[in-house]
């Protein structure tokens, strides 16, 4: 049965106020004159707003969770979403949905020294066997990525303190057979947020690694940081802020 978003909404909120707490990394939300805002900082919820920051790039690393650790469903349910810690007031019941902007990209690690780049999937593989992904949110609704826009659909609603929200992104190949999962490597998705009376985020982007290199995922997410806030100087960032990411992960997860 195909439910209204109204009442898909009215579901997801049921779910989120009787659901224990996913632990795990967040993309915070905000809002700052009447458009929405994504932010990074650590999760469970800190007092301390100087370790919250505006951020329009997450990564994350897939793991096949179907239980049969075969090797063949590659996805992740986090980052999360949930209000921004002492961030600006959004009103209970403000129902926030996803987009996906546009195709999703590949990352081609630089050789030599320099920093990478990400290019388009078709571009990367190709018209045939071009891995894909299918998001699918707390009741079931299912998108899925192709060369372009793709209207999404609930993403969580925003009820009271500890109101969050989960996606699941699938990494799937187009051929059905050992490629299933997709190869190796890491991806990015280009995402954006709505919600009604609020203007729709930045896009932003979710960088999701299969049995990616720590290291390569964390340059990755700096080159996107870079071409999202160019400078001249930004190129001999790279590696250092690679580090940096690395080593807030390693802090994290001790």
């Amino acid at each position: 049965m195909k439910l209204s978003f109204f009442a898909a909404a009215a579901i997801l909120a049921g779910s989120v106020g009787i659901a224990v707490a996913h632990d795990g990394p967040r993309v915070w939300i905000n809002t700052a004159g009447g458009q929405i805002s994504t932010w990074d900082g650590p999760y469970p919820p800190n007092s301390n707003a100087s370790l919250y920051h505006a951020d329009r790039v997450f990564s994350f690393d897939m793991a096949d969770t179907i239980y049969d650790d075969d090797g063949v469903d590659w996805q992740t349910s986090f980052p999360g979403f949930q209000r921004l810690p002492s961030g600006a007031a959004i009103s209970s019941g403000t129902r926030f949905s996803y987009d996906v902007v546009a195709e999703p990209l590949w990352y081609v690690p630089g050789a030599g020294g320099s920093a990478g780049t990400f290019k388009s999937l078709s571009q990367q593989f190709g018209s045939s066997g071009t891995p894909r992904f299918v998001i699918t949110n707390e009741i079931g609704e299912n998108r899925f990525t192709s060369t372009g826009f793709v209207s999404g659909s609930a993403a969580f609603q925003y009820n009271a303190e500890g109101s969050h929200g989960h996606l699941t992104y699938s990494l799937q190949g187009l051929d059905g057979g050992t490629n299933y999962g997709g190869v190796d490597g890491i991806y990015a998705l280009e995402l954006q947020l709505t919600a009604p009376g609020l203007a729709t985020s930045l896009p932003y982007y979710l960088v999701l690694g299969k049995n990616a290199d720590p290291t390569q995922l964390a340059t990755a997410e700096a080159v996107l940081e870079g071409t999202l806030v160019p400078e001249p100087t930004m190129l001999a960032l790279f590696s250092a802020s690679a580090i940096g990411l690395l080593a807030r992960r390693r802090n994290a997860a001790a």
